[in-house]
């Protein structure tokens, strides 16, 4: 289903709302000079270094996958070797004496599929800074992201087969997308996490799947009153639309219901019981 200018927007509403994440994370490009011509500020890559150096870290971030930072020795100095073309002896050995400060799997899902490069700077010392996003993906769906966590390395030129090493790396916190799924089950009023003692009587919509997973419904991104109705009227649908998990919520509103997350509807269709 194509996402109409609305949806689109409401969406983006929805990343504010989750908190900041850093897949177009930006770095200042320009070459400030002070009056004695003395370098004040980040200086951008020559286009030919910056393409070279793009496509090296693009490369290395094939490799990420196949690295599980969690595989039991030997089998993570093994794999770790996979690095090995890309970055510096001491970093390696630096990595498998620690794993955690490395790049690799962490989960069998999801797992880092690519990097995306968003700057390349010019240090004094003669070596790069990167600055790029690693993508987390899902098995069942690897094209579109799940997470997205920023990371930093120092790249420097070096006589080796790629002609360039990878020598410090510094990851940031990883961030989970928004993800759009279909969910199949009955309206419910969102039952509480604390039963004891009074209860409320408000009856706050949502929908507990066929899984047993509760879901807060959210009428923002439909454009129709009648679906809205029948979110309020049908026992049994199916709702599709973007879900945002309850640990990502920025605000507490939400936290005393026994929910797995909100979701945004784009679509409802009633179901015969």
């Amino acid at each position: 289903m194509l996402m109409n200018s609305k949806i689109l927007a409401a969406i983006a509403v929805l990343l504010v709302i989750i908190g900041a994440f850093f897949l177009f994370k930006q770095s200042d490009m320009t070459d400030p000079r002070s009056e004695d011509g003395v370098s004040s500020g980040p200086v951008q890559a020559s286009p030919a270094d910056r393409a070279a150096i793009e496509a090296f870290v693009v490369e290395f971030g094939t490799k990420l996958q196949s690295v599980s930072l969690l595989a039991p020795e030997p089998q993570l100095s093994a794999s770790l070797g996979a690095y090995a073309p890309y970055v510096s002896s001491e970093l390696l050995a630096e990595w498998k004496a620690s794993p955690s400060n490395g790049l690799g799997r962490e989960t069998s899902s999801p797992y880092p599929h690519r990097i995306q490069v968003t700057s390349v700077t010019v240090n004094n010392a003669g070596d790069y800074t990167v600055d790029a996003n690693i993508i987390d993906v899902t098995n069942d769906q690897f094209q579109d992201p799940a997470a997205v966590h920023p990371v930093t390395l120092i790249v420097e030129k070096a006589a080796t087969a790629k002609g360039w090493t990878i020598t410090s790396v510094a990851k940031g916190e990883s961030s989970e997308m928004p993800a759009r799924i279909s969910v199949t089950g009955n309206r419910i009023c969102l039952p509480h996490k604390n039963t004891s003692g009074p209860q409320t009587l408000e009856c706050a919509i949502g929908i507990k799947s066929d899984d047993g997973k509760n879901y807060a419904l959210s009428t923002v991104l439909l454009s129709s009153t009648d679906a809205a109705m029948t979110i309020n009227t049908a026992e049994r649908m199916r709702v599709e639309g973007v879900v945002t998990k309850a640990e990502a919520l920025s605000t507490d509103m939400w936290q005393k219901y026994d929910i797995v997350g909100i979701l945004a509807v784009t679509a409802v269709t009633k179901l015969d019981k």
